[in-house]
């Protein structure tokens, strides 16, 4: 085919930097879903495209049709762990009859949705898109100012804007903050690390409900002068903690929430406005986390209504009281489990507030807006010399291992560390499992305390997606938390089998967290992909042998043996939602071949 003059050469620089990575993660996607059909329905193709041997070893052109008269083309490599066709490189091209374009992100699934849709929110995930591809190019530009910052590891703070960076991998909508200007998201993202103070409010103490000490959060947090200003305007209102309850919230919610949700508790004296501009607080990578700059490692995490991941970052009461239960859970196996008391603390997040009216629902989105949480992390964790704190998900930025300035000099150190990452990771995650829980590990849960450029112990964070095999609980002595689930939704919390279990662990523990980290050292080193699956699984083997589980054949038989893995579909649920989802990400469950088994495979052929 030849191409007009100039038309598939063009090279927008926002498609360049700004999108690229979200087109990748938007068509890998769409490949491993079959959304559209593009995997089914497409094609390799035999003969040159665009120009003759532009192709690199193992690429090839691809061509799906999205109608009679129009043809997209791109290139592709074939995964040979994930045995899948994912994307190569630009350009994606559009082709007319004799016209030729090169298209984005945004264009793509604008294409795809006016010629295979309706869907229920196809138009909500263009505008989502749209939004990420908006929020990348200010992310690129925060970005550029850290890479020019001195390295700060031993700061929570730096590490945690450290962790933004990526946010959530593999996912195209992930940089999309729905609610936010470019303002707002240059003031409260965590990637620009801008500093801002909190408002207060007084709520009547018959319309919260509290866990812990969660109605003192003022004196909880105790930054300088925030718990006698706070005292002082409740005094001056006349109005005593007896009958009242202070509660932070974020300025955003307060200047866009507050008023239209809660307007009647306000007009009725139930919900009194305090103060606003108090305190100096830092998002974390979760964005509805704050640190203060007082102390580093008490936490407050508040309610958000902005949307990320396709969810509201609120914290609906039962998503508390659940976090509340697991923790004790948590902590009840750590001091039956010596290994585990090694391996892992855990943050407390026994005190919180939250809003509670006769007239919500309890599962109501409503609630969900008006909520603190405190979160402590163990006493002493970061007392020693060089000891400083990694979000896992912060590892698994390029350049990471640099700007964490660790002792890691050639492919050899790289991959030592990472074999030292997923053997803690894998031995804590399947000493918790033989007890029948599953804790949500994903990057931005599991924390990494590094001493001396080592790391030394993980700690946990986020205890209100701790799963549960209640039969496994219970033949190892330990009473299933009983939770509140909303009737009529899936339970992803008390789980039907021990496969469900262990599905949580190779989705989000390790193709999202494992194989993010691999990836961005993948790029970084020059080292294969397999490589580093190699090492995943070696790790299996090694904790398996080592610990001896009463289930070790079982977890074998499921990481190791069987044909296919289960898989986080993302863009399926959030292309076919119905409503807000609340405070949940649209997902599902797929299936894939097991990479582990691709890797050995590929072990056994190389001669090793």
């Amino acid at each position: 085919m030849t191409l007009p003059s100039g038309e598939a050469e063009r090279t927008d620089a926002a498609v360049q930097e700004d999108s690229v990575h979200i087109l990748q993660d938007l068509i890998n996607a769409m490949f491993v879903e079959d959304l559209f059909g593009l995997a089914e329905k497409g094609r390799l193709l035999d003969e040159p495209v665009a120009w003759e041997g532009d192709l690199k070893q193992g690429e090839s052109w691809y061509e799906y049709r999205v109608s009679t008269d129009q043809q997209i083309r791109f290139r592709v490599v074939r995964s040979p762990i994930r045995k899948q066709l994912e994307f190569s490189r630009l350009p994606v091209l559009l082709i007319e009859k004799d016209r030729v374009t090169q298209i984005d992100a945004v264009e793509l699934l604008r294409l795809l949705l006016q010629q295979k849709g309706p869907f229920p929110n196809g138009e909500g995930f263009l505008n989502e898109l749209q939004l990420a591809v908006q929020h990348q190019g200010l992310a690129q530009k925060a970005w550029q100012q850290f890479k020019e910052s001195s390295p700060r590891p031993w700061s929570f703070l730096w590490t945690e804007r450290l962790a933004s960076m990526r946010d959530r991998p593999f996912h195209p909508t992930a940089r999309a903050k729905t609610g936010w200007t470019d303002e707002d998201y240059q003031t409260y993202s965590p990637e620009f690390g801008q500093s801002f103070g909190l408002s207060w409010i007084a709520v009547r103490r018959d319309h919260i409900r509290t866990g812990g000490e969660g109605d003192r959060m003022d004196t909880l947090l105790s930054p300088p002068d925030t718990d006698h200003l706070v005292a002082e305007e409740m005094r001056r209102k006349g109005i005593s903690r007896e009958h009242w309850v202070p509660v932070p919230l974020h300025p955003w919610q307060s200047d866009h929430i507050l008023g239209s949700l809660f307007k009647q508790e306000i007009q009725q004296g139930i919900i009194l406005p305090l103060l606003d501009d108090i305190g100096s607080y830092h998002a974390t990578s979760s964005l509805r986390t704050l640190i203060p700059e007082s102390t580093e490692t008490v936490h407050l995490k508040l309610s958000l209504g902005v949307g990320s991941l396709s969810a509201l970052r609120i914290l609906p009461p039962r998503y508390l009281e659940n976090g509340s239960k697991a923790q004790a859970t948590m902590t009840e196996i750590l001091r039956k489990d010596p290994v585990l008391q090694l391996l892992v603390q855990l943050c407390d997040e026994r005190d919180w507030c939250a809003f509670h009216s006769s007239r919500d629902d309890l599962f109501e989105d409503r609630p969900g807006h008006l909520a603190a949480q405190i979160r402590r992390y163990p006493e002493g964790l970061l007392n020693g010399s060089e000891v400083f704190p990694v979000p896992m998900s912060a590892l698994a930025v390029q350049g990471s291992i640099y700007r964490l300035g660790l002792p890691i000099h050639d492919r050899t150190s790289v991959l030592r560390l990472f074999r030292s990452i997923c053997d803690g990771l894998i031995r804590m995650v399947l000493r918790f499992a033989s007890w029948g829980v599953m804790p949500e590990v994903h990057g931005q849960n599991v924390l990494w305390i590094f001493r001396q450029g080592v790391p030394e112990k993980m700690v946990l964070r986020d205890h209100d997606t701790l799963r549960i095999y209640p039969p496994w609980m219970k033949a190892a002595g330990i009473q299933p938390p009983q939770y509140t689930v909303k009737p009529g939704t899936p339970n992803t919390l008390i789980l039907p089998d021990p496969e469900a279990l262990l599905a949580y662990f190779q989705t989000l523990g390790i193709q999202v967290n494992l194989f993010a980290i691999a990836d961005a050292w993948s790029r970084d080193w020059e080292i294969e992909e397999e490589v580093f699956w190699r090492e995943i699984r070696e790790s299996i083997e090694r904790v398996i042998d080592k610990e001896a589980f009463s289930v070790s054949e079982f977890f074998r038989d499921i990481l190791l043996h069987t044909e296919t893995w289960p898989f986080k579909t993302i863009l399926t649920p959030l292309i076919q939602r119905e409503g807000t989802g609340g405070g949940s990400m649209p997902s599902g469950m797929g299936s894939i071949p097991n990479p582990l088994t691709s890797a050995v495979i590929r072990q056994e052929r190389s001669g090793r």
